[in-house]
């Protein structure tokens, strides 16, 4: 449940264990984190950004730095946050789908969504 303090530290360029000290500990470990918290958790660090629903069909031009949030489905049942960065989009847990154990994370580099994005937090310029 850990993707989304990963997607704010690595947009922050800080480590993972303070984005989640920041974001809550206990949030990480159950539930996962909600869009708004993200752009909470990006204000502390000194970003400002705003987050918007992405319309079923919309098509969308994204920017280094964007958090998206792709919906639910049997790949990943709670939803999945990413990063896009210039090569593609940075997966803080690319081995998801394969492992589900949070101790056995990888992040990795992935050409393209793995799904239907429902969610992006934009940086504000």
């Amino acid at each position: 449940m850990g993707c989304g303090a990963a997607c704010v530290a690595y947009v922050t360029g800080s480590p993972y264990h303070v984005a989640v000290s920041i974001l809550g500990i206990t949030k990480a470990q159950t539930r996962g984190f909600h869009i708004k918290e993200l752009v909470e958790g990006l204000k502390y660090f000194g970003y400002s950004s705003h987050y918007s629903r992405i319309k079923v069909g919309e098509r969308r031009i994204y920017h280094e730095g964007d958090i998206v949030f792709i919906r639910r489905y049997k790949r990943y049942p709670y939803g999945h946050y990413l990063v896009k960065i210039s090569q593609g989009w940075m997966d803080p847990w690319i081995n998801l789908p394969f492992d589900q154990d949070i101790m056995n994370a990888q992040s990795g580099l992935r050409k393209r969504l793995p799904g239907k994005a429902q969610y992006v937090v934009s940086l504000d310029k």
